[in-house]
């Protein structure tokens, strides 16, 4: 099943051309889609792109977090470089942030502190996620 990364600026998008549901939460964020509609997303580039990564790159191939928290509102304080592109917490909610990390990290086994809210939770995410692509 081809890879097809959200390119969009919402905290979260479902897909609503191709009529599989698919949710993909926030811009850079990467899932499978059914071949037969691979063509429909596509057809929107402001919204889908194909994901430039290899199926089998995991969970290592996601990197850091910005360095600090920049003066301009427009840059992240807190997103992740993965293998498909920048995954961005920011402009998620506690909830979509806790969706992300269930399906994203919870399957390589990173637990991240379901009890944080906000910026905390965001940073959660981060840290957790720099332990574990630094361990052995």
């Amino acid at each position: 099943m081809p890879l097809i990364k959200y390119v969009g600026r919402k905290a979260k998008k479902q897909d609503n051309v191709a009529g599989t549901g698919i949710w993909w939460l926030g811009h850079g964020d990467v899932r499978e889609v059914p071949d037969s509609a691979t063509g429909k997303l596509l057809a929107h580039p402001d919204v889908w792109a194909l994901a430039d990564v290899a199926e089998s790159a995991g969970l290592a191939a996601i990197a850091t977090q910005s360095i600090a928290a920049p003066p301009n509102p427009t840059i992240a304080k807190f997103a992740l470089q993965g293998p498909a592109g920048e995954v961005t917490l920011d402009p998620m909610d506690d909830a979509a942030v806790k969706t992300w990390v269930a399906e994203n990290l919870e399957p390589h086994g990173i637990k991240v502190d379901g009890r944080l809210k906000g910026d905390k939770l965001k940073q959660a995410v981060i840290d957790a996620v720099k332990a574990a692509t630094t361990e052995g």
